[in-house]
């Protein structure tokens, strides 16, 4: 079965066309790889190399709430009076 050249022509151009989105894709992926890896680094080095501790961040969060709710609360309780 022979296929006409303008069908084998169109499915090349596609497939070039298909693959340089992929470049596209995968480099646009890398840059914004590098953006954050160096933005990591530079929070590495503003901590001084200090290693990372979630579980301090998160006690950090959960005392930023409760400050919050604290503030919540004497309002309510100042709005009742």
């Amino acid at each position: 079965m022979d296929v006409p050249d303008w069908v084998r022509y169109t499915v090349y151009v596609l497939g070039i066309a298909v693959t340089g989105v992929c470049v596209w894709f995968v480099r646009r992926s890398a840059r914004k790889l590098d953006r954050r890896i160096e933005e990591f680094r530079a929070e590495i080095e503003s901590r001084q190399g200090a290693p990372l501790d979630p579980y301090a961040a998160l006690a950090e969060i959960y005392a930023e709430e409760a400050a919050r709710d604290a503030e919540r609360r004497r309002r309510r309780a100042m709005r009742k009076r």
